[in-house]
């Protein structure tokens, strides 16, 4: 991913997108609607995810993220943030951001410039689900597993159901064969 931000000509990114950071992080976010939480990747450095106080426990079991930015107020988001981002002396770089996701509402956008004048905001909404398209070895490994695993399901379930009852079973024949 550190490369693709690298080729993109970015000097940082901030992911917001839930699927988006579930895929990178391996966190689910389930409940995190209260305001933008971002991943900030930077190239040679370790991620940061930016989080409500309220999360960051399941972020620090549930994630593969050890440096936690967190805050407990929706203003906040944009202090806290910005805090980061000069921390990583990000504040007047290139930065790319999930423009079109509706987990970064241009409010947010606006607060985040109006603590950091200087940053140069670009669009990099389809940056991560580029990345994410191109499986590797591993990935295709896993998804064959999981293939096999949901067809050995689907087999051992529908013939459960159709010795539990012949209703039943006229059901199963009906509905999905």
């Amino acid at each position: 991913m550190l490369e693709a931000v690298e080729r993109a000509g970015l000097d940082a990114l901030l992911v917001t997108a839930q699927s988006h950071l579930r895929y990178l992080t391996g966190y689910s976010g389930a409940g995190s609607s209260f305001a933008p939480h971002p991943l900030i990747l930077t190239p040679g450095r370790e991620p940061t995810f930016v989080v409500r106080k309220f999360d960051e426990e399941n972020v620090r079991a549930f994630s593969c993220i050890n440096e936690i930015g967190p805050y407990t107020q929706r203003y906040e988001f944009r202090i806290v943030s910005a805090d980061v981002l000069r921390r990583l002396n990000l504040h007047n770089k290139r930065v790319g951001m999930e423009l079109d996701r509706s987990s970064l509402a241009p409010a947010d956008v606006t607060a985040l410039h109006h603590e950091l004048p200087d940053l140069k905001i670009v669009d990099a909404s389809r940056l991560v689900a580029a990345v994410a398209a191109v499986k590797s070895h591993v990935e295709i490994q896993a998804l064959q597993k999981a293939a096999i695993i949901t067809d050995l399901l689907l087999v051992h379930f529908t013939k459960c159901f159709a010795t539990v009852s012949p209703r039943l079973k006229w059901l199963l024949e009906s509905k999905i064969g």
